[in-house]
């Protein structure tokens, strides 16, 4: 009895063993063929390019969102305040787009104040609601469409790596990866104006990989339809 239980348990080790024995030798097999996958990989880029989406850098007209609050005054007319650098930026039918619940319209600026607010430190201005409008909160959040004077560039800001003080781009040149420090102005949250650093028909990435380093060699797999805008306003 004792005779065969040994044998019974010799026979069960056994059987464990070949099939853990089994399993790593499937374990190896996978990953040397992950390996080699991953070199075959290497080789291409290497030999063809890193694949990246590429953004290109347009001319047309800059605008910002800047976000204001919009409070009633008086009937259809609704009131809201900016600061001084912002009040330079608009005009009278500067257009105002007014989140209403899940729903979104566009009105304009009717009347500016252009004397300070002693009580806020900021600027007045007012906007006419349509006469459909139906107000069920006493402030609504708007989007005031912001439009630069002089030239800029314009780009989202999740394109934009930040080191401390300094910003860059990742561009490409000669179809290789090259690291941009660039100069930033205004931010609506979305996108930045680049003061300096990026010029027209400059191609950017899109993103960012640990394969991409300067002078890495890049191949274009997808463009942006939108591009970076660059312009001149009024």
């Amino acid at each position: 009895m004792k005779l065969r239980l040994f044998i019974h348990g010799i026979t069960y080790a056994l059987l464990i063993a070949i099939g853990l024995m089994t399993i790593q030798a499937k374990v190896n097999h996978i990953e040397e063929k992950r390996q080699r996958s991953i070199a075959s990989f290497e080789q291409q880029y290497k030999l063809h390019g890193v694949p990246v989406r590429l953004m290109t850098v347009k001319k047309q007209p800059v605008q910002l969102k800047e976000k204001i609050t919009l409070r009633q005054k008086q009937g259809r007319n609704w009131q809201a305040f900016v600061d001084r650098e912002t009040l330079a930026s608009i005009e009278i039918g500067t257009p105002v787009l007014v989140q209403q619940d899940r729903m979104q319209f566009e009105t304009k600026v009717r009347w500016i104040d252009h004397s300070l607010d002693l009580a806020t430190g900021l600027f007045e201005l007012e906007v006419s609601m349509p006469k459909d409008f139906n107000a069920n909160h006493s402030w609504y959040a708007a989007d005031l469409i912001v439009r630069l004077s002089g030239q800029g560039i314009l780009m989202p800001v999740e394109h934009v790596e930040l080191k401390g003080e300094k910003a860059f781009v990742w561009r490409v040149q000669n179809q290789q990866a090259e690291r941009v420090e660039i100069k930033l102005g205004k931010s609506d949250g979305y996108n930045v104006v680049v003061l300096s650093g990026l010029h027209e028909g400059d191609e950017l990435i899109l993103g960012k990989s640990e394969r991409i380093k300067d002078g890495v060699k890049v191949l274009a797999s997808e463009r942006s339809s939108k591009g970076v805008s660059k312009g001149e306003t009024k």
